[in-house]
């Protein structure tokens, strides 16, 4: 076998893992149980191995890899989940360039996972960088994008979980 059909046959294997961790998301979502979202954390670890360095699927993977670590933060609240979800999502937009379409979604999920941190923590600077990222979301997006609504929505939030701790006028 040549080695380029080994790196394919190696990559669908990662693909059809990223899939069944994202099916495992997707089901723990509607019912809740959590050896689901294990198993995702596990299956999504390993389309990660598998996966080739600077390949274009990458930044996708560790951005729901970060979802699932997230999720898991969410129903455990082990401040080390949301961590491991923040270094991830910063791969996923690090690898990303500022051009491609998926990089405000990668922004705002961003932000989404330090204002999670900062409603646990209190930390300012969590708060301030999750506006920040979600600004420079929305205006990567272009007007009439399906998903800047949600974007401007995220942003509004974060400003609002601020304005809540420091009540400064300017973030409501």
């Amino acid at each position: 076998m040549a080695a380029t059909e080994k790196q394919q046959l190696i990559y669908c294997a990662a693909w059809e893992l990223a899939s069944h961790g994202d099916d495992l998301i997707e089901n723990f979502e509607r019912v809740g149980n959590l050896a689901d979202l294990a198993e995702a954390i596990s299956v999504q670890q390993r389309a990660i191995q598998l996966t080739p360095e600077g390949h274009a699927d990458m930044p996708m993977y560790l951005n729901d890899l970060g979802y699932s670590f997230e999720c898991r933060f969410e129903r455990a609240g082990n401040l080390s989940d949301i961590e491991q979800a923040i270094s991830l999502r910063q791969q996923a937009v690090q690898l990303t360039p500022d051009d491609h379409a998926d990089m405000p979604m990668y922004l705002n999920n961003l932000g989404i996972s330090y204002r999670r941190r900062f409603q646990c923590t209190g930390d300012l600077s969590d708060i301030s960088k999750a506006t920040s990222l979600q600004q420079r979301a929305v205006q990567l997006t272009p007007n009439g994008h399906a998903d800047l609504p949600m974007y401007l929505n995220n942003l509004g939030n974060s400003y609002g979980c601020g304005f809540e701790c420091t009540g400064k006028i300017c973030d409501i």
